[in-house]
């Protein structure tokens, strides 16, 4: 994980997870019953009331169960559980949750601008809804002389699955589909899929 990608993506999970909402709920849980929660087997399901989204402990940190009640509550979400491979699932109203995915997509867009904004090469990146579907245009062959050429596309796709992480899809279903596109022949030239076992 580069150091690019740890200042823009790490630093807004921590905006979007520690309470910068505007407006807060009252939460439901105490820290005795917090970790009461259990997830579903379909997180997002749009006829239930709540999601849950879990977060991978690498973006979390150490935090004691008081700091994670207190983000529970700070934040509004219904409560949260600790899972045996050390990530949190919290669960929300679809309310917060559309908040916190509006939040998370205005980040990831802007980790996108910070990494073009590092390669004068790159003219701009654009992406589906989902962020599953990226195209980066560059000027190709400044880009491809430069020795970022092999690491940008993997900026690109942990950023992107950040926002995924967010819209309920399970870890090991993160997919981004990054295209090549050369500014001068409107050609794409190069495309490659993370993770990269699932490309064919």
């Amino acid at each position: 994980m580069t150091l690019l990608f740890r200042t823009a993506v790490l630093g807004a999970s921590l905006l979007l997870l520690t309470g910068c909402a505007a407006n807060t709920l009252e939460s439901s849980v105490s820290p005795s019953t917090a970790e009461a929660i259990a997830p579903t087997s379909n997180p997002v399901d749009e006829t239930l009331e709540t999601v849950d989204i879990t977060i991978p402990a690498s973006l979390l940190g150490d935090l004691t169960d008081d700091e994670l009640y207190q983000m529970v509550a700070d934040q509004g979400y219904v409560g949260y559980a600790r899972n045996p491979d050390g990530s949190v699932t919290f669960r929300m109203s679809l309310a917060k949750r559309d908040e916190t995915l509006q939040s998370a997509a205005m980040s990831v867009e802007g980790a996108f601008a910070a990494i073009a904004s590092s390669e004068p090469s790159i003219l701009a990146i654009t992406h589906s809804d989902d962020f599953r579907s990226i195209t980066i245009e560059v000027n190709q062959e400044a880009f491809e002389a430069t020795d970022s050429a092999s690491l940008i596309g993997v900026d690109v796709a942990l950023s992107a699955t950040f926002y995924q992480m967010y819209d309920g899809v399970a870890a090991q279903d993160y997919l981004a589909k990054i295209d090549y596109l050369d500014a001068d022949s409107q050609v794409v030239y190069r495309s490659e899929t993370f993770p990269p076992e699932v490309a064919n």
